[in-house]
């Protein structure tokens, strides 16, 4: 076969999702559909019979067996076009070499990604003609898996990643270990074994992917309790840092303190002021901040118990002044749909005052303060 042909990948036999798919031509052979749809700018070529359609969304999910792929086309008895509720897809990238082939995330964790590429099958590459490529599977020695950090919210020194070797056979690669909240690049590329210069690179392919958000870390400094009144409690909050992911929304959480009795600290039932009296818990949520601005993040103070409403909660004033209070807090963190929240509970530390916050005098020797 003539280096110099050009060859498109046949992607496989999908489910007919006509939702998806441009408005349709007659086409002969794939070539003229995959042609046309290149020349438009689409990333696929679909048949279906006589039909040519043009589409850019693939859904892995809906691949079906290639058996079911089984009308011949009208041009070529030799190479199939669709079938009856399936269509067969062409990709419009040019390729002459076995790279990994629609590369894609098949499953995220916090501290994980897990790639899925389809295997290189020579006989499916289709070249200009009708003809078939003879790229022997052989020739494909293994795979090189890279990632590199493009993004993250933490703040520890970033390790250079390894790289991974796996056997050209394999079509599925977890990376591990990874930081959560992070956007990663990550190339896959394909060495090939060659008798005059050995092993090089004969085809690559890389995609953007970000690990889901952690739980909140580390743990913020509790809010220091500046003054009370019999229905309000003046905190200071410090600046929060948020390792594994956005600081979205700071929650102000109110819990009166019994020291005769042992209070556990359930989140399934933390909730607004409202929700406590009903269920007989004595902590609450008083206030939603928002906290997604660099601006917000700062040294600032709030009063617990104004009144006023934050976010989706009141805060309430307090409604008993002899109790003792702890004001803890609820860090959450939200990131392409999930949201994770961890909560800190405030100790009696947040009531003693430090040193910072008395102003001393000098005396003359003999003299005292009054």
């Amino acid at each position: 076969v003539p280096q110099e042909a050009p060859a498109y990948y046949y992607v496989g036999c999908y489910t007919a999702r006509t939702d998806l798919l441009h408005e349709s031509v007659y086409a002969k052979t794939p070539q003229t559909c995959i042609e046309i749809c290149e020349h438009q700018g689409h990333h696929y070529a679909v048949l279906a019979s006589e039909k040519c359609f043009c589409a850019n969304v693939l859904e892995p999910q809906e691949q079906q067996d290639e058996q079911l792929c089984n009308t011949r086309c009208l041009a070529n008895k030799a190479q199939y076009c669709g079938g009856v509720g399936v269509h067969s897809y062409y990709s419009t990238i040019l390729t002459k070499q076995p790279g990994p082939h629609h590369l894609r995330i098949s499953n995220k964790t916090e501290n994980s990604l897990t790639l899925s590429w389809n295997a290189y099958e020579a006989r499916k590459l289709l070249l200009a003609g009708g003809a078939e490529a003879v790229l022997p599977n052989q020739l494909l020695d293994n795979f090189l898996i890279k990632a590199q950090v493009l993004k993250t919210y933490s703040s520890l020194p970033a390790f250079p990643q390894p790289e991974f070797m796996v056997q050209s056979t394999e079509t599925q690669f977890e990376l591990t270990d990874l930081h959560p909240a992070t956007l990663y690049n990550i190339s896959v590329r394909a060495m090939c074994k060659d008798a005059q210069v050995g092993q090089s690179e004969c085809g690559q392919a890389s995609i953007e992917a970000t690990t889901e958000v952690g739980l909140p870390s580390p743990v913020p400094a509790q809010p220091k309790i500046l003054s009370r009144t019999d229905r309000t409690v003046t905190i200071e909050l410090s600046p929060i840092r948020n390792d594994n992911g956005p600081l979205s929304k700071l929650l102000v959480i109110v819990e009166y303190v019994d020291n005769a009795l042992s209070q556990p600290f359930d989140a399934q039932l933390l909730g607004s002021w409202q929700q406590a009296q009903q269920d007989g818990v004595p902590y609450y949520i008083a206030a939603e901040l928002d906290y997604d601005r660099p601006e917000d993040n700062r040294t600032r103070r709030f009063v617990v118990g104004d009144g006023k409403r934050y976010g989706r909660f009141t805060n309430k004033p307090l409604d008993q002044p002899d109790a003792h209070v702890h004001i803890s807090l609820g860090l959450v963190s939200t990131l392409e749909g999930v949201t994770k929240t961890m909560y800190s509970r405030g100790t009696h530390d947040q009531h003693v005052t430090s040193l910072d916050d008395f102003s001393y005098a000098t005396f003359e020797k003999g003299q005292s303060s009054v």
